[in-house]
């Protein structure tokens, strides 16, 4: 039943993607890299926030590093043995993977040097993070019509009839996205915990996989839905926000 949800969640939540995409004439790699990424990468951004305020930092550098790790080995990994080639639009390589890289290089660079104590960032490398987040996004839709113009061409009728609707859709699948995960990763727990199966063990596995659904989910149904630009621009956008936000 959790899985259930959780595809047809991401299912609505790639139409109404593409909707705004359409409606708006951005790009559907803008779409992919802001709006579907930031989405995904919610429980991230929650947990973080939680674990900060709780003084376990060290849980929120971890959940970084690990989520972004799942998104590019096992995520894209797995979606392209599943369908068996994976196309997208040059820029992603040129532009965003390129920012993705630097953004982990900042990290380093901020965990090691410019302060007393290696492993911390403190305030002002925070704040500069943030900045770039907001760079990042508005040199961003510098670029939000690039290619919009031939994806309008491969247009096909959609039953999303009008914006209210999208946005609807679009927060109805992103509810089935995060209860579906909810629904799986808990009752794999449970069965997990009934087999005897050490809490460590389950941690390290299980719940890891578990934070990750939400991007596998959305990567896979966009793959399938030819909307490779989207599925693509989900991995490297939520990698980038990861960082800096």
């Amino acid at each position: 039943i959790g899985m259930a949800i959780l595809i047809k969640g991401s299912d609505f939540f790639i139409d109404s993607a593409i909707i705004f995409a359409r409606k708006f004439k951005i790009s559907e790699v803008i779409i992919g890299l802001t709006l579907v990424s930031i989405g995904t990468s919610l429980p991230e951004l929650a947990t973080n926030v939680s674990s900060a305020f709780k003084g376990r930092t060290a849980i929120a550098m971890g959940n970084i590093a690990g989520s972004n790790i799942k998104n590019i080995a096992l995520i894209l990994g797995l979606s392209a043995v599943i369908v068996g080639k994976i196309s997208f639009n040059r820029k992603i390589l040129t532009r965003d993977s390129i920012f993705m890289v630097l953004s982990t290089t900042l990290l380093l660079a901020f965990s090691f040097f410019f302060d007393k104590e290696i492993y911390t960032i403190n305030k002002i490398e925070a704040a500069i993070l943030l900045l770039l987040a907001v760079f990042y996004t508005i040199y961003l839709f510098k670029f939000r019509k690039e290619a919009a113009e031939e994806e309008e061409q491969e247009h096909e009728t959609s039953w999303i009839k009008n914006i209210p609707m999208a946005v609807t859709i679009f927060l109805v699948g992103l509810f089935g996205i995060y209860a579906g995960s909810e629904v799986m990763v808990g009752n794999v727990i449970s069965i997990a915990k009934k087999l005897n199966i050490a809490d460590g063990v389950i941690g390290a596995t299980i719940v890891a996989l578990g934070t990750s659904f939400p991007e596998l989910a959305v990567t896979i149904i966009g793959i399938v839905k030819k909307k490779h630009d989207i599925a693509l621009g989900n991995i490297v956008g939520s990698n980038i926000y990861n960082i800096l936000l």
